[in-house]
């Protein structure tokens, strides 16, 4: 059994069990919701032009922003690099190291569209 109370005070324990407990229950009830429903759509792959890929970000319409090692004569040669966008359907380049641009971090996107 846990002492709660110590000289009239509540200890660093009970306050940790007390936090622990509450996240336990709203895991429980947040895991107690129906399972969600996904689908897999491949974008690209390293059969074309891209060589190698960073990290994606995707936002809540599924439209996908990733950085990737280009190879554009198909050598296993990186001839250089990019930020892309894709819906699934059709690949954007967003910036690449064909003008002004040479490094990439990884890409963010938000989740405002053109409408």
């Amino acid at each position: 059994m846990v002492k709660m109370v110590k000289e009239g005070r509540v200890s660093i324990r009970s306050h940790l069990i007390i936090c622990a407990a509450a996240m336990g229950l709203v895991l429980g009830f947040a895991a107690r919701g129906e399972a969600a429903s996904y689908t897999f759509t491949k974008l690209e792959d390293t059969s074309g032009s891209f060589l190698r890929f960073g990290f994606p970000s995707i936002n809540d319409v599924g439209r996908v922003a990733f950085s990737a090692a280009l190879d554009t004569d198909n050598n296993n040669i990186v001839d250089g690099s990019g930020i892309f966008t894709s819906d699934g359907t059709t690949t954007t380049t967003i910036a690449d190291s064909s003008g002004g641009f040479s490094l990439f971090g990884p890409p963010s996107i938000t989740d405002i569209t053109d409408g």
